[in-house]
């Protein structure tokens, strides 16, 4: 085995990405694992030891990133990857245990050797950690349909949303809950009788969001689906049917469009349909497969980023150590950086922390902690703050 010499910053995001060229053996001891990696260079100037240096040391770094893409989300090396790249990948050295070249061969001007690198996951992630990216999976969102349906043979459009009474059969919304569903995604049923605000079929922005916070939604899908006729002008009296779906998420903490899709589904001239709820299930479809792959993308893009939350503690009166083992714990939960103690009065602590996911998701999470003399209940939740309460058991 060799020492490590000095890697240069090579921007290798799609070798993060697409791992195809190295494969990993985990070491018994569980903080180490074997990575074998592919290394090239160009031999400039007929030096064939500078271009066999640069080989060994493209083929480190390949090394580390396949260990960094099996202990990071990817939307995380995405978001931060300056960071990965400054701090991670041009510092091979810190992780790389040791390494030796299997083979090499040279071909006209490249250098092309397959190495064999022993990576410490555990400095690894604590090096990742440090520089602010999350480790482990980021959360689905828990998403809110609100899409009003106007089939053929309909006279209003159909929403759970309204005070009137409507139909039980909803396609769309069947067909984007299970696609959304089949995503991952935490889907919520809404209660109609719960609504109390007379909105209409197409709901603005600051609707949904209210629509959203009522049911505890995260992302609410608002929008309408559609069956018309569809006549051309170059056949006006032929029968043809078009089913559209238009949608747009939003983020029901701020409001901000996620992602925006409109699709349809047409018949062919003059052949008539009974109803139009095949030309929903198909527009409903194609909508579906691109709006949930939006919405994932850009909530896992905000999620990587962080977001600052507060997080308020009651009943910490004469339970100081308790409070330091929540603590603790809570700042060892997977998403969870910088964890700071802001202020401490006889009854409330106010913590502040950054989170790759939303304060709902981080409330759950610390519900969930568990502890042998005192257990964690939700008080209540909003945007960014979370209050929190201490009880002995």
């Amino acid at each position: 085995m060799r020492t490590i010499p000095g890697c240069k910053t090579l921007l290798i995001l799609a070798l993060i990405i697409l791992p195809v060229c190295s494969s990993v053996r985990a070491q018994p001891g569980g903080g180490e694992i074997t990575v074998f990696a592919i290394g090239s260079s160009r031999i400039r100037g007929g030096d064939m030891a500078a271009g066999r240096e640069e080989a060994i040391n493209a083929g480190l770094i390949m090394a580390v990133s396949r260990a960094l893409g099996d202990a990071i989300p990817i939307e995380s090396l995405v978001g931060h990857f300056k960071v990965v790249n400054e701090t991670l990948l041009n510092r091979t050295d810190r992780f790389v245990r040791d390494y030796k070249v299997l083979t090499e061969s040279v071909t006209k001007d490249t250098y092309r050797l397959i190495v064999q690198a022993t990576v410490s996951v555990d400095q690894l992630k604590d090096a990742a950690k440090a520089a602010g990216l999350r480790l482990g999976e980021i959360p689905y969102p828990r998403v809110l349909l609100c899409v009003a349906e106007k089939n053929l043979n309909d006279l209003a459009p159909q929403y759970w949303w309204s005070r009137r009474p409507v139909s039980d059969v909803h396609i769309s919304s069947s067909v984007l809950s299970r696609i959304f569903s089949d995503s991952n995604f935490v889907m919520v049923q809404p209660d109609g009788a719960g609504v109390t605000a007379d909105y209409a079929s197409e709901l603005s922005a600051a609707e949904a969001m209210d629509l959203g916070r009522r049911f505890d939604a995260e992302v609410v899908v608002a929008g309408s689906a559609l069956v018309e006729h569809a006549n051309t002008p170059l056949q006006p009296s032929a029968q043809a049917y078009r089913g559209t779906i238009r949608t747009i998420a939003y983020r029901t903490a701020d409001g901000k469009a996620l992602a925006k899709v409109e699709k349809s589904a047409t018949t062919e001239a003059g052949q008539g349909i009974a109803d139009g709820g095949e030309l929903l299930r198909r527009a409903a479809a194609l909508a579906g497969e691109e709006l949930s792959s939006k919405v994932a993308s850009a909530w896992s893009r905000q999620a990587a980023l962080g977001t600052g939350i507060e997080i308020r503690v009651q009943g910490v009166g004469g339970n100081i150590a308790s409070l330091v083992k929540f603590r603790g714990a809570l700042s060892g939960t997977s998403g969870v950086d910088n964890l700071q103690l802001r202020e401490l009065a006889s009854d409330t602590a106010v913590m502040t922390a950054t989170y790759q996911g939303s304060a709902r998701t981080l409330a759950d999470a610390a519900q969930m902690l568990n502890f042998d003399n005192f257990r964690i209940n939700v008080v209540q939740v909003e945007d960014a703050v979370i209050v929190l309460q201490l009880l002995s058991r």
